[in-house]
Formats: C-alpha cells, sequence, structure tokens
C-alpha cells in the first residue's frame, strides 16, 4: 500500500509479469504514489492448495471516503509474499458499477461472482432465448444482471450443464462482457466470454490477465 511507485509496488505483485503492462498503464492514466488506508481488518489464513508450507490471507482494506471495505488477497510463493493487485484495483475504482452505470461501446473484463439470476421485466428482448446471471463485485459492493443466449458457447461450456445450472451456487470467475443496444433503446449486458474460473492472475491467459 505504501509503495512511492508502481515499479516498486510490481516487486510485491503476484503474477508480475502478467501484470507489469497493466500496472505500467493504469497508474499512467490514474497517477502513481502510495495508497493510505484507515484500517486493514485481517480475515483468513489457509494453505494453499499447491504447497501446504505455503499460505494464502485475506485482508478487508478501508479507505478514506468509502463505505465497504475492499478484499485484498495475500499469497505466500517461492519468491516472497505477494499481492493479488488486479481485484483490489477493480474494487478501489469501482469498475464494475462504473460498467454497469454507463453503457459502454466495446467488450471489458472483470472478476465477479456469478450465479443464476431471476428477471421479472420484460424490458430486454427475447428472454426465452437467453439466460439471466447475477454479478456481484467481490467487494460485494455492486450486484447487477447479465444476459447468456442459450445457444452461445459460453453458455453452452459452463452454464448449461453440472452445479452452476443450481439456484445457491455461485462462482467466482473473470468474465469479458458486453453492452448490447437494442433499436427501441432498451440497453443489456451480454456475457461475451468466460476468461478463467478463477480471479487468480496465475490462471489467467497471459494476454487476458487485464
Amino acid at each position: 500500500m505504501g509503495a512511492a511507485t508502481w515499479q516498486e509496488r510490481l516487486q510485491s505483485t503476484l503474477a508480475a509479469d502478467k501484470m507489469k503492462p497493466l500496472m505500467e498503464a493504469y497508474y499512467r492514466a490514474a497517477g502513481d504514489g502510495p495508497i493510505i488506508p484507515e484500517s486493514v481488518d485481517y480475515v483468513q489464513m489457509e494453505a494453499t492448495e499447491e504447497n501446504p508450507k505455503f499460505y494464502y490471507y485475506a485482508y478487508m482494506v478501508f479507505l478514506p471516503g468509502r463505505s465497504t471495505g475492499i478484499p485484498v488477497s495475500v499469497e505466500d510463493t517461492a519468491q516472497g509474499t505477494r499481492v493479488e493487485w488486479r481485484t483490489f484495483i477493480e474494487c478501489k475504482d469501482d469498475l464494475l458499477a462504473k460498467f454497469h452505470e454507463a453503457p459502454a461501446t466495446g467488450p471489458s473484463t472483470f472478476r465477479a461472482l456469478i450465479r443464476r439470476g431471476h428477471h421479472f421485466d420484460d424490458d430486454v428482448p427475447n428472454q426465452d432465448r437467453m439466460r439471466c446471471l447475477e454479478l456481484t463485485s467481490p467487494d460485494a459492493a455492486t450486484t447487477f444482471k447479465i444476459w447468456a443466449p442459450l445457444d452461445s458457447p459460453v453458455y453452452q461450456r459452463y452454464f448449461a450443464n453440472g452445479e452452476r445450472t443450481r439456484w445457491d451456487v455461485s462462482s467466482r470467475m473473470t468474465l469479458t462482457l458486453e453492452w448490447q443496444k437494442e433499436e427501441s433503446g432498451v440497453a443489456w449486458v451480454r456475457l461475451r466470454d468466460v476468461v478463467a474460473e478463477s480471479w487468480h492472475p496465475d490462471l489467467l491467459p497471459a494476454g487476458a490477465a487485464k
């Protein structure tokens, strides 16, 4: 948190090789410098699946002027303790909420919890040929509906069968979303792709670690 530059922060970042171009672009636009929290709460610690001698740590970071905490994941690695940077930034900057509030022209990638959703209005067209899904941001501050056509490859691969067809199952996934706008002016969000069935940067393709 207290790193003065992104280059210094990169040294403590999980999957640094993948995150480097993203961090460089992000801090060029957003500005660099330390992040000073009001408080940091310890949440849990558990052994990693890959190596029981290494641990995963979860914290909740509270920043000035923000009512909800931001989850931060810290992990032991062979190179030392590393922080999962991208999920923290998505929550700190409310990127999923901003995407939802302002229909965009291109696809965007986010980490979120996803589950089957209910939708009782008829504003979105062709609902009989689509599945409503509910997204929640990692900090639980943003929840909204997206749609996946039933015949789309992404729906058939990830949601047509198995435990994700159940109402009570939520999955951590890295998703690419895209706004669709009808001639009537109605806009809705389509699930374009599942980048990974995880938020962990090591499990993301190098070109998709957005």
